[in-house]
């Protein structure tokens, strides 16, 4: 799957499509393609369609009605590809083909030419699917401020079980200060603890004593709330990818 971001850029594709829409063989198979689907019954409107929305509903109807003219040209593809024949043109290359059909159908003049990819792949390894932005020889800034929206939609579907915006870990600084001094603690044997720091030596009492001053009365509830909340960050953290 790939969405792309266009701009006109003049370059040997460009000139010959503008050599192509002068060339007298080239306008009257224009005008024969428009006569057949007038004749079907499906016109292209003067001047061409004003938006995608447009072209798919007059699709749908030209659909509809070759059912029972099997007769008729395979929609636009045969005349293209004599068309592209005709005047030399790589029937491989898609810019071609889509400019005709921008031609054809929006009366556009200009060929756009795609400067830049917005790709899904499958991760072989992990298996996983990625995004990625593909950028070409002529891609600028503005090429990917144009896709942004493609991007932006592209992320919400691929990385839909993941959490776009992560929650703001409040308190951080004081949740790892806490687990350290915890952590301090933990590693001395309780039998040591006992003798430097009196019978009672649980781990949340000497958190107690040692920060208490430093954040206020601190609950052995939200120690061991703090405590827990680093040891999730570190092992999602430590996660091999």
């Amino acid at each position: 799957m790939k969405s792309k971001g266009k701009r006109i850029i003049n370059n040997s594709i460009y000139n010959r499509t503008q050599i192509l829409i002068q060339d007298p063989e080239f306008k009257k198979s224009i005008i024969k393609l428009k006569k057949g689907f007038t004749q079907l019954g499906c016109p292209i409107p003067k001047g061409g369609f004003k938006t995608e929305k447009e072209f798919e509903k007059w699709k749908d109807k030209y659909f509809k009605l070759r059912q029972d003219k099997t007769k008729h040209v395979e929609f636009y593809q045969g005349v293209f590809d004599e068309i592209l024949k005709q005047n030399n043109l790589d029937l491989k290359n898609k810019t071609y083909r889509d400019f005709l059909i921008s031609y054809l159908f929006f009366n556009k003049k200009e060929i756009e030419s795609v400067r830049a990819y917005v790709k899904v792949t499958l991760n072989k390894k992990s298996k996983e699917e990625e995004l990625y932005i593909r950028i070409l020889p002529n891609t600028i800034l503005d090429d990917i401020k144009k896709i942004w929206p493609i991007i932006n939609k592209e992320k919400q579907i691929v990385f839909k079980s993941q959490r776009l915006k992560p929650k703001i870990w409040e308190r951080r600084k004081m949740d790892i200060d806490i687990y350290n001094t915890w952590n301090k603690f933990k590693k001395i044997k309780l039998s040591e603890r006992k003798k430097v720091y009196g019978p009672d030596a649980r781990l949340e009492i000497l958190v107690q004593r040692e920060l208490g001053g430093k954040y206020g009365k601190l609950s052995f509830e939200s120690i061991r709330q703090s405590v827990n909340r680093v040891k999730k960050h570190k092992k999602v953290t430590d996660k091999k990818s």
